[in-house]
């Protein structure tokens, strides 16, 4: 409930790269309306040949995180409006059940 609470509320969240390729942390963070700050040093973001992360997700190598806070206090307000516009768009249309199965069956049609 405390992760949903702070999360929910936050700006920007951190998910850093796990043991996998990849961070379940973006579906959650983007789920509860908060811009995922994806951490790593080998990106592995689905259907990037059709999405541009950089719309909805700030991208940053480990080698940077030295410099976050002013990425992260860089990004205008517009810029995070829009940001949360297209994580609502691209949630739904991407990640959801609905969303996902579409994705994944639509050259098999």
């Amino acid at each position: 409930d405390e992760f949903l609470d702070i999360t929910s509320r936050c700006k920007f969240t951190l998910c850093p790269r796990g043991y996998g390729n990849t961070s379940f942390r973006l579906y959650e963070c983007m789920q509860l309306g908060s811009v995922p700050v994806y951490i790593s040093d080998d990106f592995h973001l689905p259907w990037n040949d059709e999405l541009n992360w950089n719309d909805f997700c700030v991208l940053i190598d480990s080698t940077k995180l030295n410099n976050l806070d002013n990425i992260l206090k860089n990004i205008s307000d517009d810029k995070y409006n829009l940001m949360i516009e297209k994580i609502q768009e691209v949630y739904k249309e991407y990640f959801t059940l609905q969303g996902l199965y579409y994705n994944i069956t639509k050259g098999l049609v």
